[in-house]
Order: structure tokens, then sequence, then C-alpha cells
């Protein structure tokens, strides 16, 4: 799933020039219902041997390649429709959203004796969302507000797309406040102050937008990693604090304890720590100006701030000795880390011309999901 959806992510912004987003996403959620449908119906060719093992592999496939539309709208839809004084809060919000999902996910498949019953709920929401936004009018999916039109010189992408798909929506770049910005402070701007001619050119900050798609990379690694090395650390120092205090009376009665006293103790700090986090960054970077053009390099210096606080805490984490001072650590640590995200998403999206979003933002799903998840 983690190899396909980056190789599929660069074949959606072809797909958007040919749909509306709107056609798009059901078709991706479509997929997404028949991969767990088929994870659902492994057991049942359990008996067949080579069968299970080959379904499971297809509906993973499938699961993978059709996420990959639904992992870079959101981003693109917030930074064309966010008000700009809100648009990091925005980004923060919709992290949030998704880290709820995921640890809500696994809080769910932790404590369920029955994984088949996991799939049938992830089934159950896919329907769900399937429903809504069948429902939803399709301006409201895909369309770019009139705000971003009315009044601007506008600029169309040298690709032709069908009117009103998402593609054409995200074409249109607002030049006139463009040229204002520069003419009133030329020399104060985060992007390049070359502006190529040519419609063709696809980035407008290449190293911003390198840059940012790693520093995304490296916090859904340090996530992922998380989830597997928290657990095990922080048994550890319980159990041996507690041999140095009283001993342990049963060492399996103990341990199980322990066990279950780490995970609640993951699971909450996974839970509220990132989605603290994403809104403290999203309101960060919204209070000193949001992340696009001249505030981009306030941004830049927030976030490198915010990194190496982080790293303090995570080799404090590392070190720690007490329980109760690892748990603290690794929550700010977890904290700083997502907080970082709504800048670093937006930056990343603010570095590339206006009929490139799309685009670039599936391109970055490459290394968020090898070299990140």
């Amino acid at each position: 799933e983690y190899v396909l959806l980056p190789i599929a992510s660069p074949l959606i912004p072809c797909l958007l020039k040919c749909l509306k987003v709107k056609i798009v996403l059901l078709v991706c959620l479509v997929g997404n219902m028949l991969g767990v449908f088929g994870l659902v119906m492994g057991p049942k060719m359990h008996e067949s041997g080579d069968s299970a093992f080959a379904l499971f592999v297809v509906s993973r496939a499938i699961s993978g390649i059709c996420h990959a539309g639904i992992a870079m709208y959101g981003s693109v839809w917030v930074d064309l429709h966010a008000p700009k004084d809100q648009a990091a809060s925005w980004l923060g919000a919709m992290q949030a959203s998704s880290l709820v999902g995921l640890v809500v996910g696994y809080t769910v498949a932790g404590y369920s004796e029955d994984w088949v019953t996991v799939f049938c709920v992830n089934l159950v929401w896919f329907a769900a969302t399937f429903a809504c936004l069948a429902c939803a009018a399709s301006e409201f999916i895909g369309s770019a507000a009139s705000r971003h039109r009315s009044g601007s010189q506008v600029r169309l992408s040298f690709v032709s797309v069908p009117s009103g798909s998402f593609v054409d929506q995200a074409d249109w770049a607002d030049a006139r406040e463009v040229e204002l910005a520069e003419a009133e402070d030329p020399e104060v701007r985060l992007m390049s102050t070359h502006r190529p001619a040519s419609a063709q050119q696809n980035v407008q900050n290449l190293p911003v937008y390198a840059l940012m798609a790693f520093c995304v990379s490296s916090l859904f690694f340090v996530s992922g990693g998380l989830q597997f090395w928290a657990t095990p650390y922080m048994e550890q120092i319980r159990l041996k604090e507690l041999r140095e205090v009283s001993g342990l009376g049963s060492e399996v009665e103990a341990c199980a304890q322990v066990h279950s006293l780490v995970v609640t103790l993951v699971a909450v700090i996974t839970l509220t720590a990132p989605t603290f986090g994403v809104f403290l960054g999203g309101g960060a970077v919204d209070s000193i100006g949001g992340y696009k053009g001249a505030a981009g390099r306030s941004t830049l210096k927030l976030l490198a701030t915010g990194a190496l606080l982080a790293m303090v805490f995570g080799v404090a984490a590392c070190f720690s000795t007490n329980f109760w001072l690892a748990v603290s650590t690794f929550w700010v640590f977890n904290m700083l880390g997502a907080a970082l995200l709504p800048g670093a998403f937006g930056l990343m999206l603010a570095s590339v011309r206006s009929e490139k979003t799309s685009a670039a933002s599936a391109i970055a799903q490459i290394p968020i999901n090898l070299l990140g998840m």
C-alpha cells in the first residue's frame, strides 16, 4: 500500500484534468471500500491458503492506489479556499482530523479481539463518507470561491482542462495581488525574486518545496517510529522502577498491569498531543501573517525554532530513566512535532505556482509515504 500510493499519486492530477473532483473522490472511496471488503472476506477464504493471501495483497494494493486522491485533495482544497488569515489554522484542523482518525483506529483495533470487526467498522465509515460526498454540491468540493477571481488579473494554465474541474479552478492565480505585494516590498519575499515568464515553470522555489516535503516526511517517520518505540521503552522504565522500589510480586501480573497502563497512556498522548500541536502550530503561523508571500520567511524561522525544541525534548525522552518524566517529554515531543505540520504543509504548497498545486501535492506523497510512513 505504501509503495503503490506514491506511485499512483502523480496520476491523480491527470484524472483531475479530465474529470471533476467529486467524481475522482467518489471513485477513490469506492476503491477503498472494495479494498476493505476484500480484507473482510479474507477469513472466509482462509482454507484456500494462497487465495486468501492473494486477496489480502490485492485488497491492500487497491486501497493504496485509491487512497492517493484522498491524501492529496485535503491540503489543496484548504490552500485554495481557506481565508488568507486563517489558512494555517485550517490546515491544522485538517491534520488534526487525520491524526484523530488514526489514533481512534489504532485504539479500536487494540481493544478489539476480532480484527474483522474493525474492518467492518471501517467499511461503514467509508460508506457514510461516500453518501455525504455524493449528496454534497459540487461547488463546495472543487470550485474556487469567487473572491479568488473578482477584480483580479488572472492567468490560465497552459493545460486545457474541462470547465469547472478541480484543476481548472486551481489554474487561476491572483496575479494582481502578487504584483502589488512585490511593488510594495520587492526585497522581502520568501520566493525567488526571479519569476519565470513561462507558464510551464512548475515550481517557484524548488529548494523550499523539496525541504518542506522532506520535513513532513521526517515528521511522519518519527511519528510512526514512536508508535513502535514508546510502548516497550516506557514498559521497561516502569518495570525497572517497580523492581527497585518494592520488588515485584507476580512477574506476569505486574507486566500485564504495566502494559495496560502504558498502552492507555500512549493512546492518550498520541491523541491529545498531536491534536493540540496542530492547532497551536496553525494559530502561531496565522498570528505572524500566514505562510504565503513575505510572511513565509518568518514561518520558516518559527518552524526551525519548533524543530530545535522538539529535538531537545526528544533527546530528553530517550535518556530519561524516570517513568513520568519520560511520559511528559514524550507528550511535549509529540506536540511540538505536530505543531510543525501546518506551517510545513503550507510552505510546501505556497512555494508552488497556483496551477501546479495539485501536482505538487501528489508528488510530495512519494517521499512522505516511502520515506515517512
